[in-house]
């Protein structure tokens, strides 16, 4: 009792100072490569496993001989692959997959049935805050060329459009090519709108889109300047401390913030560390933010498959090799890192997992609040609990509005999982964000923490 009422006393009003949570060696997925155009690289869905000492651990999950972009499911369990399929390798079908690495198992959600001149491509998945899954598709015809944003809920239908580009001819215009990703600040799915064909100017702007994704409407999150911006193939990190996004592409760092027009060069970074693939801001296993990358570069004598952690304070890089594959990963994700995911159970119900693997059986507790995540609770360690504390922390964490929100058991169960539920039925829709941040407690320890998983954001 008194270790729960040390961590209510930090969540509402950030007093305990003392260290925080100890960190783990992460696991990743990675993949994405085109077998067919080289060979040589291993294409389909890895795992990598960080170890303390040594290199990484590889471990192939998934090889359909395609191109496939992916996200840990609500479950923290399955994957949900968006495939895009390769004329020259195996035979499978473009579509979104839902696969179990501990079975083996792969189920369909969608597919796009092969047809004379078509040629589907997958892009980016990811979840939205009802547990839709959101995705983007390629339609390559003779001459044309399409995108889309969709939409599909958890049992493959209905399948809908959020977000259509107009037919494009000789590869000209916008295409919905990022890798999706959830802005912090409101909840909304961002997507890069880049440019395709060397028609195209280096002068053309490519606005970053903010979706709702529950009504479909669309907001400009920020312009950037120039041809192909990101290269959203690979990524859109988000640095939740700050909000903005910092990406790499070969040796440069670039940073686009909130309503800006163009994007800022911050750092190039130093020589033989050339960034190309994917990745995303790992907020879990060091005390500050970090941005981690899987990347191959075939000059390397040794392995040609890097996992690159930067520190964005100082934006030293450190590298370590993968051996014995090469990757190109167009695909990249935390594997078993969707600690928090909302799922909608029925009019503005919401069923809140939270999933923490490796504490089984532990004490947690959770909050809620409106007034967003920064700049929250510093910790001594440089951590921080990403939420400002305000009058609904103070209801959600004393468990005082039970039939509006219920914290669940308080005790992980034998996965490692507990549910709470958020009722908002007699309410009108909002249209606002609501953040969720949990921790992870341990009895046993002077400071009170295990684990702070990442805050999660929903519009109610």
């Amino acid at each position: 009792m008194r270790t729960l009422m040390r961590i209510v006393v930090a969540l509402t009003w950030g007093g305990l100072a003392a260290a925080a949570q100890p960190h783990h060696d992460p696991s990743y997925l990675v993949g994405g490569a085109i077998p067919v155009i080289n060979p040589a690289f291993a294409s389909g869905l890895h795992r990598i496993d960080v170890a303390p000492s040594g290199p990484p651990v590889w471990t192939s999950l998934y090889v359909p001989g395609a191109e496939s972009r992916f996200t840990m499911d609500a479950d923290n369990r399955q994957v949900v692959l968006g495939v895009e399929a390769n004329p020259g390798a195996i035979n499978v079908t473009s579509g979104l997959y839902r696969f179990d690495p501990t079975s083996n198992t792969i189920l369909t959600i969608v597919t796009y049935p092969v047809v004379t001149s078509v040629y589907h491509s997958f892009g980016h998945v990811t979840i939205d805050h009802n547990g839709d899954y959101i995705f983007t598709v390629g339609r390559h015809m003779p001459f044309a060329y399409d995108t889309f944003l969709m939409k599909v809920d958890r049992s493959g239908a209905p399948v809908t459009t959020l977000l259509a580009s107009p037919s494009l001819t000789a590869l000209r215009g916008p295409v919905f090519s990022s890798r999706l990703t959830r802005d912090i600040d409101t909840g909304r799915v961002l997507l890069c709108v880049t440019e395709s064909g060397l028609q195209v100017p280096t002068t053309v702007n490519s606005p970053i889109l903010a979706v709702d994704t529950e009504s479909g409407s669309v907001a400009t999150w920020a312009v950037t300047t120039g041809y192909a911006q990101w290269k959203g193939d690979f990524n859109m990190p988000q640095n939740h401390r700050t909000g903005w996004i910092d990406a790499t592409y070969q040796a440069q760092v670039y940073r686009q913030s909130p309503g800006t027009v163009g994007r800022s060069l911050v750092t190039l970074l130093p020589n033989p560390h050339v960034i190309n693939g994917a990745g995303d801001y790992d907020l879990q296993t060091a005390p500050r933010p970090r941005l981690v990358y899987c990347r191959q570069w075939p000059a390397a004598t040794g392995p040609q498959t890097f996992i690159s952690y930067i520190d964005p304070s100082t934006w030293s890089v450190t590298s370590t090799g993968v051996a014995p594959p090469r990757i190109v990963s167009f695909g990249f994700d935390f594997y078993r890192g969707r600690h928090t995911q909302s799922i909608r159970v029925g009019p503005r119900r919401w069923t809140v997992r939270l999933s923490a693997p490796r504490f089984a059986g532990y004490p947690y507790v959770v909050a809620a609040g409106l007034s967003g995540v920064r700049p929250g609770i510093a910790l001594s360690d440089g951590s921080r609990i990403n939420l400002v504390p305000d009058a609904l922390t103070a209801l959600t964490v004393g468990n005082r509005i039970p039939a509006i929100w219920n914290p669940g058991p308080g005790l992980l169960g034998a996965t490692g999982v507990a549910h709470a539920t958020l009722d908002l039925a007699g309410t009108n829709t909002l249209g606002i964000p609501l953040w969720i941040a949990w921790a992870v407690l341990d009895p046993a320890s002077p400071t009170g923490f295990a684990y702070l998983p990442d805050t999660w954001v929903m519009r109610v």
